[in-house]
């Protein structure tokens, strides 16, 4: 995946707040692309295995899906599916999530796919590329919101604090519609009917 600084978002997002940008911007920038990320789920991560093995845990977003060159991290915020040659696998039956970005495989497998939402991690210093070129007023307009609610502010500059989470929150919505139009059938995996043995 591709990754872009989060200074490059610091000359866009100037000109939404008419203050000096505080020490706080980039963090603000971060905080604004996961929730960005966790709402809308825009960014997809599929990761392949040639196998696993019983307790293996596995991470969903590999090391090689984010850039190597870049200190820029992503993790997944939620698995949309797990499939062994094609075949959906049940968590809780065939896995168990770890965490949001690991899993603990109950049996061995081959051929894994393991396709999940990603965000951006709260260390990286690196984004998406994908919210730079697609989504970059929006991510600006939720870090502006957060510069302008934090204590201290002036007060038309606190008002203001609305107005961006008002224009974040319709980015939010239009990149949902976008996501739900745009979704390729095969993102998720039919369910196979298992046989069961109860006792």
């Amino acid at each position: 995946m591709k990754q872009v600084p989060v200074s490059d978002f610091i000359p866009h997002l100037r000109k939404l707040v008419p203050v000096d940008i505080p020490l706080v911007a980039k963090e603000a920038l971060i905080n604004a692309a996961i929730r960005f990320c966790r709402d809308t789920r825009i960014l997809v991560s599929v990761r392949d295995l040639d196998y696993v093995f019983d307790r293996q845990i596995v991470k969903a977003v590999s090391k090689l899906a984010e850039s190597r060159n870049t200190d820029g991290g992503i993790k997944a915020c939620d698995i949309i599916s797990v499939t062994s040659n094609g075949e959906s696998l049940e968590s809780a039956t065939d896995y168990h999530l770890v965490s949001l970005d690991e899993l603990r495989f109950l049996s061995d497998y081959r051929n894994v796919m393991i396709t999940s939402i990603v965000e951006p991690t709260l260390d990286t210093k690196f984004l998406p590329e994908q919210l730079f070129t697609d989504w970059l007023h929006a991510i600006c307009h939720g870090a502006a919101a957060l510069i302008c609610s934090c204590p201290g502010a002036p007060k038309d500059v606190a008002k203001l604090s609305l107005y961006h989470e008002t224009n974040f929150v319709e980015a939010i919505n239009h990149a949902k519609r976008w996501r739900m139009e745009s979704a390729l059938v095969e993102t998720i995996p039919n369910r196979r009917n298992r046989k069961r043995e109860f006792f």
